[in-house]
């Protein structure tokens, strides 16, 4: 189901795909399990290699429902409950490593080494290995916030540091696409425009089907 959109349009999918990945954060870490397409495409965003077109990267949208449905908790400082502040703070974290990537020219050299020598059948524990030696020391600790007994999990430690890396993949994409952290405050109305344009428009598309 591949679509095509506008420049505006991917920017606001590659930041609801960031905002999927930080739900996704806070769903593994309170012991919720994650929805297999959702969790998929993610993955596969950060086994791209290449320079894919956008409509390449994101073939279905749908898959990103979860981001776009949840958009709205990324950008409200306030967001109401201590899980959507979580998620909000998860979401700013790898926009603000995908910002130090852009500074960081060796950083950045060095991650797309990597991602590319990555075997496409690469196991959980290489995708955690390559967030933890690359993006994880370009900013402070992140805490996560979450149940104990999901927290202590060796798997779900693995996934929680794949959603991260997912997370910062799409924030670089969102950067490419000319995304700066001043249009979450300034062009907030215009984003939010945005996704409920998309949101109509592969909910239509959908009926058409029928």
């Amino acid at each position: 189901m591949t679509q095509s959109f506008n420049r505006l349009e991917y920017q606001v999918i590659t930041l609801a795909a960031n905002a999927q990945a930080a739900i996704f954060i806070s769903r593994l870490a309170n012991g919720l399990p994650l929805e297999s397409s959702g969790k998929a495409a993610l993955v596969r965003g950060i086994k791209a290699k290449g320079n894919p077109s956008m409509s390449k990267i994101f073939e279905d949208i749908t898959c990103y429902r979860h981001g776009l449905d949840l958009l709205d908790v990324v950008l409200n400082k306030n967001s109401g409950t201590e899980a959507n502040n979580d998620i909000r703070r998860y979401s700013r974290h790898c926009l603000q490593i995908a910002n130090e990537l852009r500074r960081n020219n060796s950083a950045l050299t060095r991650l797309g080494e990597h991602l590319f020598s990555l075997d496409e059948d690469g196991d959980i524990f290489a995708l955690e290995k390559i967030y933890v030696e690359n993006l994880a020391i370009l900013a402070p600790p992140l805490k996560i916030y979450g149940i104990e007994e999901a927290l202590e999990d060796r798997i779900v430690e693995a996934e929680i540091r794949i959603m991260l890396l997912a997370g910062v993949r799409f924030s670089w994409l969102w950067y490419q696409l000319g995304g700066r952290l001043l249009q979450l405050t300034l062009k907030k109305q215009i984003i939010k425009n945005t996704r409920r344009r998309i949101i109509n428009h592969f909910t239509s598309t959908a009926r058409g089907n029928r």
